[in-house]
């Protein structure tokens, strides 16, 4: 039964590095290495199955250095599969971790010691069945927010580092929380206060990590609306220069004619071809638009607008 368990266990950590990884490519798009992936799991394997030996050693009090332990070791082969040393990066795999090894501990608390010791098989099987159905919970949330992969990595991102460590401080927590109260003890002020200071804790960082994402939601709804501003802003100073460019132009243009209307004019006075030349002026003052005011109020703007 011992190597069954033991065998349970390496098996769980092996499923748990493959969920740290998965989540580290659903939050930040990381994908791992294939060399680096095997390795990670070769690695996961012999590390849990010596992590397994030595606390096996011990005779009490070994589930929370046990599970930090276990947290660090994997949220490092973690990292090394997707080849990132990124603070972030880091805090998503260790938040992972215990809420993986919380929900397995929540599970296996809610069945009767009476029947796990009569089933001794139980206990390997949870440990084994937990981390898998999670496992395929990720594969599923992936699978469903592939195609918005980088909405999801730049929202990620977006978050500040003191909420990740928010979140990580609050999951520790209660993994601690539930293992105080799953641990089997005659003391039993001594666990309940010790459950209470972690409640406590608890709700503190909870607290704290909802007034922090409001805080950043505000902002980021803020700068979104000063962003738009400033496009509409841009926007607008483009149709004005778009505008500045087709005058430009038109001026040009009018460079242009006038130029060639002054030197045929000049052509024919120089050829005392006057009678041609006035004919020339006729024709060009009969093709400009007539500017005269139809009204005259006193105020040449006035009579501008109402013309």
């Amino acid at each position: 039964m011992k190597v069954l368990l033991d065998t349970s266990y390496t098996i769980s950590d092996i499923t748990i590095l493959c969920i740290q990884i998965i989540a580290l490519n659903i939050f930040t798009g990381k994908k791992a290495k294939p060399k680096r992936l095997v390795a990670a799991i070769i690695l996961a394997a012999a590390t849990g199955a010596l992590a397994t030996l030595f606390f096996c050693d011990l005779k009490d009090n070994i589930t929370i250095p046990f599970l930090i332990t276990e947290c660090l070791r994997l949220c490092i082969l973690a990292l090394f599969s997707v080849k990132s040393l990124n603070i972030k990066d880091a805090l998503i795999a260790m938040t992972v971790q215990f809420l993986c090894s919380m929900i397995n501990s929540s599970v296996i608390s809610l069945i009767p010691d009476s029947i796990l010791n009569k089933y001794s098989y139980l206990n390997p099987l949870l440990i084994l069945l937990v981390p898998l159905f999670i496992l395929i919970s990720f594969l599923i949330i992936q699978r469903k927010t592939h195609k918005k992969q980088k909405i999801i990595s730049e929202a990620a991102l977006s978050i500040p580092t003191h909420n990740y460590i928010f979140m990580f401080i609050a999951v520790f927590l209660e993994s601690g929380l539930i293992e105080i109260l799953n641990f089997n003890t005659e003391k039993i002020e001594i666990q309940l206060t010790a459950a209470k200071f972690l409640s406590l804790l608890l709700i503190i960082i909870i607290a704290a990590l909802i007034v922090s994402l409001t805080v950043n939601v505000i902002y980021q709804k803020y700068y979104n609306n000063l962003n738009q501003l400033l496009k509409e802003q841009v926007k607008l100073q483009i149709q004005h220069y778009e505008k500045q460019e087709t005058l430009n132009a038109e001026i040009r243009g009018f460079r242009h004619d006038f130029n060639n209307h002054v030197k045929c004019l000049k052509s024919l006075m120089n050829s005392e071809r006057y009678t041609e030349a006035q004919s020339y002026l006729d024709k060009l003052t009969g093709s400009m638009p007539n500017y005269s005011f139809l009204y005259r109020t006193g105020n040449y703007i006035a009579d501008a607008i109402l013309t």
